[in-house]
């Protein structure tokens, strides 16, 4: 499955209830297991069947997206979403690989308020081996986008 924008988050940006520059947005590291990938339809982060939430020694939570930009593509037709890159540190391995990352707002009220923005795709499943595991956006694009056309 390809990384796409979830549903509410994508109808909270059309509603301008939801700036991406201005609001804080976090990142979640997610196993094999996961349905989040499938359920593009749920309001909160708590909606998900099973988010399976990376379990790898040192994880230490989820990340915070720092610098983050919006830029209009005209010649592509789309609108990207673009923020530093981030790493989880000396990150263990799982009891399964990491498939994705959870992109979502928090609004202070834990699963139960964060609404899910956007899900990114790993190109491979990956496997932790207690080395550093850095996510890099992609360099055309960013983040995610979303298509115009």
């Amino acid at each position: 499955m390809p990384s796409f924008l979830y549903n509410r988050g994508a109808e909270l940006m059309v509603l301008n209830d939801l700036d991406l520059e201005s609001i804080t947005v976090d990142c979640r590291l997610v196993m094999s297991n996961t349905t989040v990938d499938t359920e593009r339809d749920k309001l909160t982060l708590s909606g998900f069947t099973t988010i399976d939430l990376c379990d790898g020694a040192s994880y230490g939570g989820d990340k915070t997206l720092a610098s983050k930009t919006i830029t209009r593509d005209d010649v592509n037709n789309r609108i990207e979403f673009d923020a530093d890159n981030i790493t989880w540190t000396a990150l263990g391995a799982g009891t399964r690989t990491s498939v994705g990352i959870l992109i979502y707002q928090d609004l202070g009220g834990g699963d139960a308020t964060s609404v899910p923005i956007a899900y990114v795709e790993f190109p491979t499943a990956e496997t932790h081996d207690g080395s550093d595991f850095p996510i890099q956006w992609n360099a055309t694009y960013g983040v995610f986008y979303h298509d115009l056309n």
